[in-house]
């Protein structure tokens, strides 16, 4: 009996024409999430000339969102650094969580800005869609103020979700 492997969750950005995954970008998470929640919701329309009580109507497009959080943590040495000496600047989580925030920010120029595509990948699950909730709370500081510990609260979006397993 083999033991499966170890694999860390971990956001990988599209490119910048959205088609295929910048695997030389990818952002692992320091720990992996607790709990995934993802959400589905079919597309809906009211229409208002109805009479009676159907007057929602199905259009066929869903949507989904992926939230989750994902903690990180500057106190213990990365992967292939021995935590040796360094500035405490160097520590800073937020060198680590800046990737990610990167990642609202809209690319191309009028009509075509969007927000970079992210996918999020863990074992077999895999989710595409665009970072639309990002929030950022502190909660262990160095003696000097520099944050250590950061907790990454994110909701991914996608507009026309297909389940797939």
């Amino acid at each position: 009996m083999s033991l499966a492997q170890f694999q860390r969750a971990r956001l990988v950005p599209f490119a910048a024409d959205g088609r295929d995954t910048e695997e030389r970008r990818a952002i692992p998470l320091d720990f992996n999430p607790e709990t995934l929640t993802l959400k589905v919701s079919s597309g809906e329309a009211r229409d208002r000339a109805r009479r009676g009580r159907q007057q929602v109507q199905n259009v066929g497009a869903s949507k989904a969102t992926l939230s989750f959080e994902c903690y990180f943590d500057s106190t213990r040495p990365r992967d292939g650094q021995d935590g040796e000496g360094g500035d405490e600047e160097m520590l800073d989580v937020r060198l680590r969580t800046k990737p990610i925030a990167d990642l609202l920010q809209v690319s191309g120029s009028g009509r075509e800005q969007a927000p970079r595509r992210v996918q999020f990948r863990w074992g077999t699950l895999i989710f595409n869609g665009v970072i639309t909730t990002h929030q950022e709370v502190f909660d262990y500081f160095s003696p000097s103020g520099v944050p250590l510990r950061s907790k990454v609260q994110l909701t991914l979006t996608e507009q026309e979700f297909r389940y797939q397993v």
